[in-house]
């Protein structure tokens, strides 16, 4: 089970309301009512650049931290081995 489900699903909830609130026509009976501007379509597009950037990272975490735990074991296994390869010469009858 992933841990940032729940972060992923009100992300993408959120995003679909916000279209929802955008697609809707404006309310021409309100007095101060006007459509989006250019400068409120950019907005809403860095929003969902945002969201999508912000799922990215959710979705991807797991394989992050897989991967840094995959490094750690392969540099400890290389530390021993040169450990090992290193007392091995120590530990011959001809060392000495």
């Amino acid at each position: 089970m992933e841990r940032n489900n729940y972060k992923i699903g009100w992300t993408i909830a959120l995003v679909l309301i916000g279209w929802g609130f955008v697609l809707l026509p404006s309310a021409e009976d309100l007095p101060d009512a006007e459509p989006m501007t250019q400068f409120d379509w950019l907005m809403w597009g860095l929003i969902n650049l945002l969201a999508v950037a912000a799922i990215h990272y959710w979705r991807s975490q797991p394989h992050r931290e897989a991967r840094k735990q995959w490094q750690v074991e392969r540099r400890a296994k290389l530390v021993a081995d040169r450990r090992a390869h290193i007392n091995a010469r120590r530990n011959h009858p001809t060392a000495r």
